[in-house]
């Protein structure tokens, strides 16, 4: 993942919908990482039982709103969803950064 400077893999279900994003601080919080562990496994090792999948927002939000979900949530990526649930992209906040920043 670091190679690729990759910090996020999205996590979906058989019809593309949107479970989680697996990040490079699950994988450094794993005690002992075995690779035949389910992701679902992996993420409850790594979080804990009561953790809160990858919050997210959708292309109609204002840009108000996420920039109140990353503040809330504390997250450093929001999973961009159509009303389906289904992925359609990863707001990083160094992509709200960038953007704020030429405009």
């Amino acid at each position: 993942m670091s190679d690729n400077r990759i910090s996020g893999i999205p996590v979906v279900d058989e019809a593309g919908k949107m479970v989680d994003l697996f990040t490079d601080g699950d994988i450094f919080a794993l005690s002992t990482l075995d690779l035949q562990t389910s992701v679902a496994s992996a993420l409850q090792q790594a979080r804990g039982e009561d953790s809160e999948a990858c919050p997210f927002c959708s292309k109609t939000d204002s840009l108000s709103k996420v920039v109140s979900t990353f503040s809330t949530t504390r997250s450093t990526r929001l999973a961009c969803c159509n009303a389906d649930g289904v992925l359609e992209g990863v707001i990083t906040l160094t992509d709200l950064f960038k953007f704020l920043m030429a405009a």
